[in-house]
Order: structure tokens, then sequence, then C-alpha cells
């Protein structure tokens, strides 16, 4: 008999971030001594072992020597290429940033090198020269500079930018026009706003009316942020909107708001919204604001906010973690314990090496994994969407879109499953990106032993910023279920799934024996 344990996660903050590189000592003794480390170093960079690397180029950062660490940006192996992308975000060495911004960093030839260190960049500690920013967008380049608007939003926010705030704003502006790509738009609508907010109100505005999604999302949530004029309104209105994404926008902004008015706005959302987990969500908001703790029935909620006076207001709330209203929506269906909330999810199952290990009389994980989901697949209604996209290094989705849950489609994919026999490095990374492809998607759900082995990205933390990032202008919510894996991986997927709406799950497989 199969026994599932199963454990909510709780949230927990980031590990802290690398030390702040230091030069050697003053002394002779120091200085042969800083040498002799140098020459280890520079022999494990050599090794074959990309945590020999790894280990090498934290070494390096610590000694304040960059040079090595830079090349490592390059590294094919993950792992090393990230511990340098986060020993370049902690670094404060202002001769090592004026690097960064020239060829071989943000102009490199090597388009993830550009990226890398456009992450890096929001993670300087301050001050940092915007000026120098401003010079290096590129409506062109779409990722990267995605990711350099980002990393301006963060540093603006954490008020570690200096110089003429007008230029760092005029950059930006170049990368809202239509030329851009939806994605730079967003990002750069989203820093501009808190670069400078008045100056931003008009490009807010006409993103209003954009026919892309992503503008229109930024957009709504600068909007309330900057306090404009007509922000309700604007929120209100897009509660109806025919793409979910902008109206998850409008619920969220009108959650910040948490006014009399804007509290029946979504009163009124309540009884007609059609995805599942936006109705979870307008229950979860009316909660948080209120204080009350009625269910998904308009009446009740109605009725006591009406009872308010005009100028009442609730406590915002910023949090998309759901709660456990048991409201109704969503399907019946459990996989592995945990609920299948969305009626538009694509499975992201991880068939990396664990996935085979024998958990007890000869049966696999794999085994285990063919029978819960064949159970949750089961219990689906036809309405529902789905796919299933295994991964190792590198994604093999079942279908190219979700499909209706109809049995005949649900016993074709359980067919295909549990024939697939795929095995190597885990690579969640670009498996999320290409679920993310799938415009009808709101809901990933992640089947994972925690720990990625593959991909452009190794680190669990760094993975989690990114993802959040690229789902931020979707509103796609990324569920995760997490097998036998200890508490240090299982935060990161707390946190993954706290930031973008979703629940995350600890589990662990067992196979009892007879007698």
């Amino acid at each position: 008999m199969l026994v599932l344990a199963a454990t909510l996660l709780l949230w927990s903050p980031l590990p802290a971030t690398l030390p702040v590189p230091r030069g050697s000592g003053s002394t002779g003794d120091d200085r042969r001594a800083a040498a002799q480390r140098a020459d280890a170093l520079r022999a494990d960079l050599r090794s074959s072992w990309p945590s020999s690397r790894r280990r090498a180029v934290r070494g390096f950062a610590e000694l304040g020597e960059w040079e090595p660490v830079i090349d490592a940006l390059a590294d094919d192996e993950p792992e090393v290429a990230d511990e340098a992308q986060l020993a370049i975000g902690a670094a404060a060495d202002e001769r090592l940033r004026a690097t960064l911004l020239g060829r071989e960093g943000l102009r490199s030839k090597h388009p993830w090198v550009r990226r890398r260190v456009a992450e890096a960049i929001g993670r300087w500690p301050g001050p940092v020269d915007g000026e120098a920013l401003a010079r290096l967008f590129d409506p062109r380049q779409a990722w990267t500079g995605r990711r350099l608007a980002w990393s301006v939003e963060r540093l603006a926010r954490r008020g570690a930018l200096t110089g003429d705030a007008q230029k760092l704003a005029a950059a930006l502006e170049r990368c809202i026009g239509r030329q851009a790509a939806p994605e730079l738009r967003a990002s750069a609508l989203s820093a501009l706003a808190v670069v400078a907010p008045a100056r931003a109100l008009p490009a807010l505005a006409q993103a209003l009316a954009a026919r892309e999604r992503e503008p229109r999302v930024a957009a709504l949530a600068a909007w309330v942020e900057v306090d404009a004029p007509g922000a309700q309104r604007a929120a209100v209105s897009a509660l109806g909107d025919a793409d979910p994404g902008v109206r998850l926008a409008a619920l969220d902004a009108l959650a910040r708001l948490a006014t009399r008015a804007a509290c029946l706005a979504l009163v009124e959302r309540m009884g007609v919204e059609p995805r599942p987990r936006l109705a979870r969500r307008l229950v979860d908001v009316l909660r948080g604001v209120t204080g009350l703790r009625h269910r998904d029935d308009p009446r009740p909620w109605r009725a006591w906010l009406e009872a308010r006076a005009e100028d009442w207001r609730g406590l915002p709330h910023a949090s998309r973690a759901p709660g456990e209203h048991g409201a109704a929506g969503g399907t019946v269906a459990r996989f592995a314990g945990l609920p299948i909330v969305s009626d538009r999810v694509a499975i992201l199952l991880d068939f990396s090496g664990s996935l085979w290990r024998e958990r007890g009389a000869g049966v696999t994980r794999k085994e285990i994994v063919d029978e819960k989901l064949s159970q949750a697949l089961a219990l689906l209604p036809e309405e529902t969407e789905f796919n299933l996209i295994p991964y190792t290094g590198r994604p093999e989705p079942w279908s190219e879109q979700l499909v209706p849950a109809q049995t005949t489609r649900v016993r074709q994919a359980m067919r295909w499953f549990e024939r697939c026999n795929a095995t190597g490095r885990g690579n969640v990374f670009d498996a999320v990106l290409l679920a993310l492809t799938d415009a009808r998607v709101d809901t990933l759900l992640v089947f994972t032993d925690g720990a990625p082995t593959e991909g452009p990205h190794w680190n669990l933390d760094l993975i989690v910023d990114l993802l959040l990032e690229e789902t931020r202008y979707r509103g796609v919510a990324i569920d995760s279920i997490v097998v036998d894996a200890p508490p240090r991986l299982l935060r990161p997927w707390q946190r993954l799934a706290q930031g973008s709406g979703g629940r995350s799950l600890g589990v662990e497989f067992e196979q009892e024996r007879d007698g």
C-alpha cells in the first residue's frame, strides 16, 4: 500500500548574499598567502568538476580578483556561471562595475553574459550611477533590456541610484515604444514609474490601452503605485478584460487600494469570474482587506460593505498567497495531495535520475507518480484544459498546447506518460519557459525532487527570482510538489509559490512492506 505523507511548507526569506570581496592583507606574509591561494584557485578553475570551478569562482571573488569571475559568466556549467553572477551582484568594486558596463559585460558578444550581468546589476550595493546605465538601453535587445530595466527598478526601490533621473527616464522611454517587445515595454514601464513617477503618467495611460497583455499588466500595477488620478476607475474597468492576466492585475490593484468602492467592485465580479483561480483570489483579497471570513457568496460581502461609510478603507492586501477559505470553483482533483485549482494547467514533471530510484519492494518513484497522476487526471472536469511536460535536460511535452480533459485525451496522455522513459539531469528553468509559451496557461504545477541540475541556471534562489520576474506580467501561478527533499530545498519552492499565487507541498513517498 502506498503511503503519502505531506506537509505544507512555511515561507522563509532568501539566504544572505555572498560576502563583499575584500583585498589581501598588507604584510608580506599575507601577500604570499593570498598568492598561494590564488594559485590553488587557478588549478580548481581548470578542473573538469563544476563544483571545483564554482568553489574557485567564490574564492577569487573573496580575493577581489575579478577577471576569472568575469570569465566564468560564460562557463557551460550553470552552477559555475550562477556563482559568478551572484558574486558580481554582491560586488562594490567600482573598476569591476565599469568593466561590466563594457565589452566584457553588458556589451559582450555572448548573450548569456549580457543577461547575467544585466540581472546582477540589480543586486549591486549602492550607490550606482544611473546615468551610466541609461547609456546602455537598446530597444532591440529584448531579453537583456528587460533584465536591465528590472535591475534599474530594484535599485530605484532601494534608493541606490545616483545621477540625473531624467536621463535614465529618457532611456527607459525609448524602450516603451511599439517597436520594442511587449515584455521589454512592460519592464521599462515598471522601472519608469519608480525612477520618475510624474514623467511616467502619460506612458502609463497609453499602455492601459495597449493590445498586448504585458504593458497593460505593468501599467495597472504602476498606475495604482504612483497614485495616479483615475487609478481605481481603470482597475475596475480592467476587471472585465478578456485576458485573465489583466484581470488578475486589476484585482491586485484594487486589493492595494482597499477602498469601499474597490471591494464592492470585487464583490460584483465574484458572481461572474469564470477562472477558478481568480475566483478564489477574489475571496482571499476580500478576506484580507476586511478581516471577514465569508466564502464565495457575494450577498454577505455586499451587505457588510454597503453598511460601511463611503470613505471606509480596509487593510491593503498585497500577498498572492492563497488562503484556505474552501471557496467553490476549481476541480476536485488532487495530484499527490495538492489540489488542482486551475482549469488551465500545465503539469511539469522532473524526470531526473531520482525518479527512477526504487522506494522499496522494487517500486520506483516513477511507478508511484504514474498512479497518482492517473488518479488526478481522471477527476479533472472535461472543460479543464491540461498538458503534461516531462523534462530532463530539455522539456518533452506531450502536446504542443493545452487540450480538454476528455476521457479519451486523458487516456492518451497517461498511455504516453507511462511509456515515457526519459532520464538525465533536470532543467526546470527551460521547462517553465516552454510552458509559458502557451498563452492559455494560468497555472504551472511542477513535480520535482527540488534540485535543478541542468539548464541555464542552477542556483535555486536565483531561479526563483528569475521565474517570478518571468511570470510577473503573465499572472501565472506556480504550484509545486517537492518530493523527498530537505528543508533547504523546500523553502525556495515555497517562496516561488507564494510570490506567484500558488501553493507548494512537500511530500514523502514510501512503500510499505508486507509483514
